[in-house]
């Protein structure tokens, strides 16, 4: 027998073994990637694989494969080649029914593409059989380098013909099954749409047909006659029922959903849309109805039946429509909080640079004259009254962003409410007298002493008068009135401070924008008033803060009156706090003898300290941050230092952890000397930190030096040991 006989033996025994395998396929026991497996190991090859032509891109994919372990699978690495890259095969494929190719030189120079593509994956050498469809190669069976029964070619002819017409019959099915889901999808989504909407309509498209549905059951055909002649098709009878209940301007958008080739446009590559339209109701009322389309085709076929669906939307369009004014709102006033901000800034820019202009002028000015002692201390009052302004417009800033960040508290204690009516007189005492502006105080209280926050209360009166001087011409007048009513609780006392000028007044528009921050009616240049913007809103926060109220009229040309009222528990003893106070009287101090450690590492700031504190008749020893102070005191005799000053941002330790550290120190009379802080950190978080970690005190710079005095007072008067 001939070496061509034996090959056709071979191929006929592994044909009908073959065939024995395709007659058990149904893509569940017996599957494609069985097959091929099979085939990969008769011909001993290190990959047999399927590739089909997209017919969309005419790119040559991988569908089906299988290969030996460790080699890279084209499936999920794409040769990305072309059914003209293989162009040439098909000729070879019309007269015979397989082909063996040798990647070679040879293959090189007749496809050169090919070879590019096939060598990349290092393939020597393939047989390969064309997958027909109505005549037309649509893909191929490759077995790629062979090891043995490459001249199999009838066999692998077979094989790909019957393997392509399993696929074909396994998709068919798979889309059996698909169509076969969507019916029951259709018939379990009509039943359920039917419940959610008022009304359903399920159309035919093509035939205009349809039926319909009201609370989840299907209509009769008498219900559906819209025009008394008969049951219409869905397109005129629809439009004929709408035309009575639309609304007139939403008629025309009506019209247009109601035809079909709007309807398909919409629903292109989409599975529903929606619009809405006002019609009638039962009440003959018109209300917003959202109508829904949806196609039971598949996402990206053209519709030939859907549903059409309404419910009531009234409710849920008042409320957007409620939601959209909110937000239209809330931009509005961000806008307007954007262009105020703007304005500040401008403002500020002005305001900051009028004053640092006269501090930077009047020092210059001052070094001309430094033999002239007069015209040097009117040149440092000027330039201490603009550091002081500046220091206000500072303080100004910070107090806001604490009470907007909710980290401002009530402090309540001693208080004499009279206190208060005259804590302005020393800030505002040069420009009364500048513009020759008279005040005038009354007072009708009964009890002057109360608990409350007597720092935020004299910031209140503070801003309210400088207000008023600020915005009242030369010769005016301000009128000051403190006066207690009677309180429905029991122990405490309603107080009404009121300030009424004869100024400048605002205007009505500008009354209901006098509390928004960095708000002003005119700014610094056009008035030539300057300020923030930032005092009233301050004001009403602090007032809002206590639980109290603020009333205010005004009148351009005439004037501004501003009236807080404030409710503070009575003090009915209050002679143990008056006696307190006798005993703390600052003029009555004398610190000669006292020595201050002061921890501070900028050699400015130590140096204004040192030379208050030595006015003052103290000792000081200076240290420029929190180790060194540690040490000095560590190394320092037992009642050396009788307190500490303490910065808090300072190289190698800061001020907190140094006050740790002290507060841990094993001798306790060191460990409890009282340590203020003495920082720029002005927040009100700051002072809360400070007396955290153990301080006994915050002191803000720069430096107020009644202030210091007091604080200074207060801790040499603790005793030794009283943590």
């Amino acid at each position: 027998m001939d070496k061509s006989s034996n090959v056709l033996d071979e191929q006929a025994a592994a044909i009908k073994e073959f065939m024995y395998l395709l007659s058990g396929f149904d893509g569940v026991n017996v599957t494609i990637n069985d097959l091929l497996k099979r085939l990969n190991e008769h011909y001993d090859a290190d990959r047999t694989c399927i590739f089909e032509v997209d017919g969309n891109s005419d790119v040559s994919i991988s569908t089906y494969e299988w290969c030996k372990e460790g080699l890279v699978s084209v499936r999920e690495n794409p040769r990305n080649a072309t059914k003209s890259t293989f162009r040439k095969w098909d000729e070879y494929f019309k007269d015979e029914t397989g082909l063996y190719v040798e990647v070679n030189e040879a293959f090189r120079a007749e496809s050169p593409e090919a070879y590019d593509i096939l060598s990349k994956s290092n393939v020597q050498r393939l047989v390969v059989s064309p997958l027909l469809y109505k005549n037309s190669v649509v893909g191929v069976l490759s077995v790629e380098n062979p090891h043995r029964n490459s001249q199999h070619l009838i066999l692998l002819s077979v094989i790909a013909s019957a393997i392509f017409r399993g696929i074909q019959y396994s998709r068919a099915q798979k889309q059996e099954k698909a169509l076969e889901k969507q019916l029951e999808d259709d018939i379990s989504a009509i039943g359920g749409l039917a419940s959610e909407y008022n009304q359903l309509m399920v159309v035919d498209l093509e035939s205009g047909q349809f039926d319909a549905y009201i609370g989840g059951k299907k209509a009769s055909k008498e219900f559906m006659d819209f025009t008394g002649q008969g049951t219409p098709l869905f397109y005129d009878g629809f439009v004929t029922a709408m035309q009575f209940l639309c609304h007139p301007e939403d008629l025309e958008q009506m019209l247009k959903f109601s035809s079909r080739d709007y309807i398909t446009e919409c629903l292109k590559d989409k599975k529903r849309f929606s619009t809405k339209f006002r019609c009638l109701d039962l009440e003959h009322n018109y209300i917003w109805v959202n109508f829904i389309v949806i196609k039971f085709d598949a996402i990206n076929e053209a519709p030939t039946r859907i549903s059409v669906g309404y419910v009531n939307t009234d409710a849920e369009v008042a409320a957007e429509n409620a939601r959209q004014k909110q937000l239209k709102d809330a931009l509005e006033r961000a806008e307007a909080a954007n262009i105020a901000k703007t304005n500040f800034l401008s403002n500020m820019s002005h305001d900051i640079r009028t004053p640092m202009n006269a501090v930077l002028g009047f020092a210059r000015l001052m070094e001309g004259v430094v033999n002239n002692p007069v015209v040097v201390a009117d040149y440092l009052k000027k330039i201490r009254f603009s550091g002081e302004y500046l220091l206000a417009i500072i303080n100004n800033v910070l107090d806001l962003a604490s009470i907007d960040s909710g980290k401002v508290q009530l402090d309540e204690g001693f208080m004499d409410v009279l206190d208060a009516s005259n804590s302005f007189d020393a800030i505002i005492e040069g420009e009364l007298k500048r513009k020759n502006i008279k005040i005038y105080p009354t007072s009708d209280i009964k009890h002057r002493y109360v608990y409350a926050d007597s720092a935020k209360l004299r910031q209140i009166m503070v801003n309210l008068v400088s207000n008023a001087v600020k915005y009242t011409g030369e010769g005016g007048e301000i009128h000051l009135e403190f006066t207690e009513l009677p309180c429905d609780r029991e122990g405490y006392g309603t107080y009404v401070t009121t300030v009424r000028d004869n100024g400048i007044g605002m205007s009505k528009e500008f009354q209901e924008k006098i509390y928004d921050s960095f708000t002003r009616e005119r700014n610094t240049t056009d008035c030539g008033i300057s300020g923030t913007g930032l005092g009233m809103s301050i004001v009403k926060k602090l007032v809002d803060l206590m639980g109290g109220q603020i009333e205010m009229e005004s009148e351009l040309g005439k004037g501004t009156t501003f009236r807080v009222i404030n409710t503070h528990k009575i003090i009915d003893s209050p002679e143990k706090f008056l006696e307190k106070r006798l005993g703390q009287n600052e003029d009555n101090m004398d610190f000669k003898g006292k020595r201050i450690l002061l921890a501070e590492d900028n050699e400015l700031n130590a140096e204004i300290a040192r030379t208050i504190l030595e006015d003052l008749g103290l000792l000081v020893d200076h240290v420029e941050d929190g180790v060194e102070c540690v040490n000095a005191l560590g190394k320092s005799e037992m009642g050396y230092y009788d307190l500490i000053l303490m910065d808090i941002q300072m190289p190698n330790m800061d001020g907190y952890k140094a006050t740790r550290v002290i507060r841990n120190m094993e001798n306790r009379l060191k460990a409890n000397i009282p340590i203020y802080a003495m920082t720029a950190n002005a927040f009100e978080e700051d002072k809360k930190k400070a007396l955290e970690v153990g301080m006994d005190g915050h002191l803000a710079k720069p430096i107020d030096v009644k202030l210091l005095v007091k604080n200074l007072t207060e801790g040499f008067g603790k005793p030794a040991c009283y943590v």
